[in-house]
């Protein structure tokens, strides 16, 4: 089975998760009930663990890690960026990446890194919320593409969000909204 517009099997495919580290905000600005949000997070993590041979996060608190704990569960390839010890929340991530048995990835850089860099190792990128955070990764998807010519693919579960990004941002990159697993599945050929 292949992911539709990828050349390599599903199974060796490379995932990122990107959302708030704050998952309130997704309560506070879309119809997703606190009482699904395990739920439907569970069904999403399953399903990318086979279809994906890695998943690659910013080990902070937020809807990346509590993803990442799931997949675990199913694939134990889960591997965690992480800043320079001086950076601000180094202790958290370190923290979250023990407690958790996430393979760390040392980079001796900076925050403005891991928002940067890490996005290009991927093929997939799942949005499972927005931040400001969120919208440098989504615009270092298409730095990534049209600079170091990476065929990445954009995920944004509707579910996570209050609205549909901006129509200016499909002029540069391709979006693919999601409403269930179902939508992913038809994506496999």
């Amino acid at each position: 089975m292949q992911f539709i517009g990828f050349k390599k099997k599903s199974t060796d495919l490379k995932l990122m998760v990107i959302g708030p580290s704050d998952i309130n905000k997704i309560f506070l600005s879309t119809n997703l009930p606190k009482n699904r949000y395990n739920s439907i997070l569970h069904s999403l993590a399953k399903y990318f663990s086979k279809i994906c041979s890695e998943l690659y996060i910013i080990p902070d608190n937020g809807v990346f890690l509590d993803f990442a704990v799931i997949f675990k569960k199913y694939n134990k390839n889960v591997f965690a960026y992480l800043p320079k010890k001086e950076e601000l929340k180094y202790d958290v991530l370190m923290t979250n990446v023990i407690k958790h048995k996430l393979t760390p990835i040392f980079t001796n850089n900076t925050w403005l890194y891991l928002n940067n860099v890490p996005i290009r190792n991927v093929d997939i990128v799942l949005c499972l919320g927005y931040s400001t955070g969120v919208l440098i990764e989504i615009g270092n998807i298409k730095i990534a593409r049209v600079w170091y010519k990476k065929n990445i693919k954009l995920l944004v579960d509707l579910r996570f969000v209050s609205k549909k990004l901006p129509k200016e941002l499909l002029l540069d990159l391709p979006i693919i909204y999601l409403n269930s697993i179902s939508d992913t599945k038809k994506m496999l050929i």
